[in-house]
């Protein structure tokens, strides 16, 4: 009987307590009082920041109603308010009074601080996860961001536009045209902001990188040695690396799908398909701006690692408009299918039709680079050659025919019997070069030459063939250079 008693007593409070929480919620503000709102703002902000929500809401609406010009912060906070409500709600009525109170806030946001494009975001970030079935409010209001900021327009507001387009496009309501239109706009804005992005990160890394670098010299000085220099290296690497991956948040599979489902459903040709790609933005941009666009969307499906498309795309691109940095596009392509002598033709065609020094050095220093790794490394010299002729002011040219240096030592051992370690004195030279030119080249510069170093031709060696250190040497074969001796 007792049981029966305290467990009718429990009951009727749960459901008073159930029914009083209803009728608080909805129940009308107090219009007759109008009450001050500084100290309401901080009544109500003290529950708030304690994530007592039930607590905080009536205060919160008397602030809302009576003092709607008093913050801006205060409709975040009831935007967050009626979104815990939304969670705990079982009823699908209330949950959807609950949802319209919220689009009530943004639309008093609005009226009372005017538009922002970050709020705006929010609000459409809001309709596509509670009014899924207006999604095409929420794509008007993205597309017209997107299109109206002429700087740099947050990841989430490109990522959430990337995803309503997708589904815009499932449902048929914008056209194959216009969501490839959409895609080349996203890619457009990922690249800009990307680029803000990486001298914002690069600023703060340089800082990490220095004190990291000192650290380092002092542990290789003690002979504390590579191992440790290596792992920090590779540290700093991955750091860098994740946080590009972490801010870069546009999917890659929606990515992907797009194109496929263009190649796929098209009723055209392929080529015919990525022809009107182009056409659409020769009205509307330079052909600068094209390229540069059609050339990141390559190398987002690099990144995203669909080699195939990516290489059908180039083709297509190739055929349609035979320029450097089309047939570049194309080499890189090659490149990921390990398809090298395709790619180094495809690059020789782009330096040969470039009328920029700058691009004529880089597509060359692709040539040298996939003629490094073939141990072609005459080809590899000559090709580097060109680079600094073209580019004399670029540090990793240098690093690398220091590298060709380095690993092709092996072959002078039948010219002379110091030269297969002189060479070594030659590749150290073109690392201090290119650590001159480009002091960001400093740390890996530094490891190279501690491990060459230890190359470096025997002092008792050079004695017997009549060389001192400080002497003028000529390392033969296809070297070919003149350097000077110095000895561990």
């Amino acid at each position: 009987m007792r049981i029966f008693f305290f467990t009718s007593i429990l009951l009727f409070s749960s459901l008073h307590f159930f029914s009083v929480k209803a009728q608080f919620l909805h129940q009308q503000p107090d219009n007759t009082n109008e009450p001050d709102c500084k100290q309401t703002y901080s009544e109500y902000y003290e529950f708030y920041k304690k994530e007592y929500y039930l607590e905080a809401f009536h205060p919160w609406k008397q602030v809302f109603h009576h003092c709607p010009s008093l913050s801006e912060n205060m409709y975040k906070h009831g935007i967050k308010i009626y979104r815990h409500f939304i969670a705990q709600e079982t009823d699908s009525l209330k949950r959807a009074e609950f949802v319209d109170k919220i689009f009530q806030i943004y639309a008093q946001r609005e009226q009372y601080f005017g538009k922002n494009k970050h709020w705006a975001t929010k609000e459409a970030i809001e309709i596509i996860k509670l009014r899924p079935q207006k999604a095409d409010i929420a794509y008007d209001i993205l597309r017209d961001l997107l299109a109206s900021d002429k700087k740099m327009t947050g990841l989430e507001a490109v990522s959430a536009f990337a995803k309503v387009s997708e589904k815009m496009y499932a449902a048929g309501k914008i056209t194959k045209q216009e969501a490839a239109l959409n895609y080349m706009r996203i890619i457009d804005k990922l690249r800009t902001t990307n680029k803000i992005y990486k001298k914002q990160i690069n600023r703060a890394d340089y800082r990490n990188f220095n004190e990291k670098y000192t650290t380092i010299k002092k542990q290789i000085a003690q002979n504390k040695a590579n191992k440790i220099y290596a792992q920090k290296q590779n540290e700093l690497k991955t750091l860098v690396k994740k946080n590009k991956q972490s801010y870069l948040a546009f999917h890659c599979k929606s990515l992907e799908n797009q194109i496929t489902q263009n190649f796929k459903n098209s009723a055209f040709s392929d080529s015919v398909f990525v022809f009107r790609l182009l056409k659409e933005y020769e009205n509307t941009t330079s052909i600068a701006a094209q390229n540069t666009k059609l050339y990141y969307l390559l190398n987002s499906l690099s990144k995203c690692n669909n080699s195939d498309y990516e290489l059908k795309f180039a083709k297509q691109l190739y055929e349609i408009k035979k320029s450097s940095w089309a047939a570049s596009a194309l080499a890189k392509a090659y490149v990921r299918k390990k398809q090298f002598s395709e790619a180094i033709a495809l690059f020789h065609f782009a330096s040969d039709n470039s009328d920029d020094k700058r691009d004529k050095a880089k597509y060359e220093y692709d040539i040298a680079l996939l003629q490094f790794q073939a141990d072609n490394f005459v080809e590899a010299k000559k090709s580097v050659l060109k680079v600094i002729e073209f580019s004399s002011d670029w540090g990793k040219p240098y690093l690398l025919i220091g590298k060709i240096y380095a690993t092709g030592a092996k072959q002078l051992k039948n010219t002379n019997k110091l030269d297969a370690n002189a060479a070594f004195w030659v590749a150290v030279d073109k690392f201090e070069q290119a650590k001159a030119l480009d002091p960001k080249l400093g740390i890996e510069v530094d490891l190279l030459i501690q491990e060459y170093k230890k190359h470096f031709p025997n002092k008792e060696d050079a004695f017997f063939l009549g060389i001192k250190e400080g002497d003028k040497y000529k390392v033969g074969g296809w070297i070919n250079e003149t350097t000077k001796a110095r000895f561990l």
